[in-house]
């Protein structure tokens, strides 16, 4: 996990990445959404990735657009603020 900073106030904002609890044998996908005081997230996935964007959808994230990405094709996914 890595912590998410402010750029301008330094004030922790939460964390973002994985982490794995061996507890649980289970790893965490973890951002801060709830912390983070922006509209909405995105999700930039290679148009052939088909897992990622299937895993997207599952997340309720929407697609919004088709962009490049280091000079691969992408979809833009986005989860609004509730």
């Amino acid at each position: 996990m890595l912590a998410v900073f402010d750029g301008e106030s330094g004030r922790f904002l939460g964390r973002a990445g994985l982490k794995h609890w061996p507890q649980f044998d289970e790893t965490e996908l973890g951002w801060g959404f709830t912390e983070l005081d922006v509209p909405y997230l995105t999700a930039m996935i290679n148009a052939a990735n088909l897992r990622s964007i299937r895993v997207a959808e599952r997340l309720d994230l929407t697609p919004v657009r088709k962009d490049m990405l280091l000079d691969n094709p992408a979809i833009v996914y986005t989860i609004q603020r509730a």
